[in-house]
């Protein structure tokens, strides 16, 4: 598509914006820090237009200070300024070399408990949950090896990453699709 044709005319623009940003899938991968730029330098009026993202969320103990703050203003801009309503959310997590065997699976009650003690670690969580609209959320995990679990951050890291398909995705679900 040539979008050198959108600057034809106002009817022209409004008629391809549509083509142009409704029937795509926004992939951003591990570049959270590009969301804010990009959606911004976009109008009001194509913003609403913007149905589906896809992003990867790097697990905790991969994750920066700065990675941390990017999130924030991410899920702060898609809440004011967007309506997203289909999500792709693949997370990161950690395995370690004995396995999951030993590593107990967190279930939605116990993310829901997780969620009154604001767990740091899942920091990220609570602020994802406060974008509104998202009808449609498509949770999967991205494992990598870790360290041993010598750590109470670690062990919950490795028994959180063993949780993202199941419990952790049903969790996602029961909280961001209940108020759509």
């Amino acid at each position: 598509m040539h979008t050198s044709i959108m600057t034809v005319n106002r009817k022209i623009h409004e008629e391809i914006s549509h083509i142009l940003y409704g029937n795509r899938t926004f992939s951003f991968g591990r570049d959270v820090e590009a969301i804010v730029p990009f959606f911004s330098d976009l109008t009001k009026q194509n913003r609403p237009l913007i149905q589906e993202i896809a992003l990867v969320k790097q697990g905790s103990v991969y994750c920066r200070d700065y990675d941390r703050c990017e999130w924030s203003g991410v899920c702060e801009f898609l809440k004011d300024h967007m309506r997203v309503e289909s999500l792709r959310l693949v997370v990161e997590g950690g395995r370690p070399s004995m396995g999951w065997v030993a590593m107990p699976k967190y279930t939605v009650a116990d993310f829901k408990t997780l969620s009154t003690v604001r767990y740091e670690a899942l920091e990220w969580v609570w602020e994802l949950l406060s974008v509104n609209g998202i009808r449609k959320l498509d949770v999967s995990s991205e494992i990598h090896h870790c360290p041993p679990s010598h750590s109470s951050a670690m062990s919950f890291f490795a028994a959180f990453s063993a949780s993202i398909e199941t419990g952790f995705a049903e969790f996602l679900r029961s909280e961001l699709l209940a108020g759509s």
